[in-house]
């Protein structure tokens, strides 16, 4: 799942408003200073932040048992 699909949930879960995903990822990384990283996945290289995990609840079925295998 991508990060933007989950915060979107998050913030309709609350009630929160949804702030443009480009500033709210700037805060983040100002926030918790978060390190990008770019590792090969399926064969494909993806932008990440390195020691982020997303909360199970907020994933789709399979990433949830995956997420729930590595906690």
């Amino acid at each position: 799942m991508i990060f933007d699909e989950v915060y979107v949930k998050y913030c309709k879960a609350f009630g929160l408003p949804c702030e443009n995903y480009d500033t709210f990822c700037k805060k983040l990384k100002k926030e918790f200073s978060l390190d990008d990283c770019k590792p090969t996945i399926n064969g494909k290289r993806v932008s990440c932040w390195k020691g982020v995990m997303l909360n199970p609840k907020y994933a789709t079925k399979s990433e949830q048992t995956r997420l729930e295998e590595i906690i």
